[in-house]
């Protein structure tokens, strides 16, 4: 019957994960980390109430490993991160073990002599910070402590800052006071870094993780630090990116007619950068027979778009505006009411272009990329239902078009 069919199912899945915490403590590298690839696919999949015994047992596997001393980087990542997001209390559990034992390390002074073993940790604790801040911000104090002693080199700073520049979501979860602190923390640890690499790294880590202040400060450094001229180009870009952005959301909307010409420059700057790149592989362009798009077309599409979409949002912002100084709605016959109707379109529109870049770019970038693109594609959606919603009740229905709400499946 279809009910033994699926306790059959049940049964070998519970095995499967079984063997799979098992193999986690596994003293080959490679075992053990698509082990934990394969339970956290499970545990993403699994119903949220089944998973306790599951989770403790990998929270037992983890404890067992940090004893043993024989912790590899990379070793539990995945199921760290999937575990912690699907469980606060295995979240601060493990961040509690993960900092009692770089404790434990930096009293017993071998925090050098394992520099593997802390790195290790260090990268677990970046993945419950990306999965639960609030957690890891919870903990901020500690974390500052225990690396205070250290003869710590480039690498650990780099992984110290991004754990402190993840809390910045922890703003999500109500958490202001941990966020600032962490952000206070990461900024300065940051004085710390010397490498150029490294500090390119952290740049990219602060604008995923939205501490647009920081990416500013970071790629306006590296400004000074280039040799090449494309590099230059690129920095400046992606300096005036990130203060256009945090001009944003310093200011929400007040703060868009600042961010508007910084994203102007930048659009113009990387426009300079593929011409520039251009010029230079003429050669090997010309021993391809198929075309192909500029390499900085993805970069100028998105810029484009956001432009787009901080317009949309000052046009609304005007008219709200002018209506709750009229107190009455617009007629007909008058300038704002062409608005309201046309911003429906504007942003069903926006909807539609960010559909053809994910469709046109998608497959070449990162499942974050590709998420992001959706997400800006449902806001662009929900911005077009609203508006009409609130400007065009006087509409027929079905009278203004919508796209395709399937255009981003994967």
């Amino acid at each position: 019957s279809s009910d033994e069919g699926q306790q059959l199912e049940d049964k070998m899945k519970d095995v499967v994960i079984e063997c799979s915490i098992q193999l986690l403590l596994s003293p080959d590298t490679c075992i053990s980390s698509s082990a934990s690839s394969l339970l956290s696919l499970a545990f993403a999949y699994y119903k949220k109430g089944q998973l306790s015994p599951y989770v403790s047992k990998v929270f037992r596997a983890i404890e067992f490993s940090l004893s043993q001393a024989h912790i590899k980087k990379g070793q539990f990542q995945d199921i760290v991160t999937v575990a912690s997001r699907l469980s606060y209390s295995f979240a601060n559990s493990t961040l509690s073990l993960l900092t009692s034992t770089l404790e434990d390390m930096n009293v017993e002074k071998k925090c050098n002599a394992l520099s593997d073993k802390r790195e290790s940790i260090l990268y677990l604790i970046s993945s419950i910070a990306l999965a639960k801040p609030c957690v890891v911000s919870a903990q901020a104090d500690a974390l500052k402590r225990i690396h205070v002693g250290w003869n710590l080199d480039d690498s650990t700073v780099r992984h110290i800052i991004a754990i402190f520049l993840s809390c910045r979501t922890a703003y999500n979860f109500n958490d202001e006071t941990g966020a600032l602190l962490c952000h206070r923390y990461a900024t300065d640890l940051l004085s710390t870094v010397q490498d150029p690499w490294s500090m390119f790294q952290l740049g990219r880590h602060a604008f995923t993780s939205s501490n647009f202040g920081i990416a500013h400060k970071i790629f306006s450094q590296l400004q000074c630090l280039t040799s090449s001229s494309s590099s230059l180009l690129w920095f400046s870009a992606l300096s005036k990116i990130a203060q256009a952005e945090y001009s944003v959301m310093e200011g929400a909307s007040l703060g868009i007619p600042t961010a508007l010409p910084m994203l102007d420059s930048a659009i113009n700057i990387i426009r300079s950068l593929a011409t520039f790149i251009g010029n230079k592989n003429v050669v090997r362009e010309e021993t391809v027979s198929a075309p192909s798009l500029p390499i900085t077309s993805f970069q100028i599409d998105m810029l484009c778009r956001r432009k787009d979409f901080l317009n949309l949002c000052l046009i609304v912002r005007s008219i709200c505006a002018e209506m709750r100084l009229t107190d009455t709605s617009a007629n007909r016959t008058t300038r704002p009411y062409v608005h309201q109707r046309n911003l429906s379109k504007c942003f069903h529109l926006l909807a539609a272009q960010y559909a053809k870049i994910s469709k046109q770019f998608g497959i070449i970038y990162c499942q974050q990329t590709r998420t992001a693109l959706r997400g800006l594609f449902a806001l662009s959606q929900f911005l077009a239902i609203a508006t009409r919603k609130v400007f065009c009740e006087t509409l027929r229905k079905g009278s203004s078009s919508s796209p395709d709400r399937h255009l981003l499946q994967n």
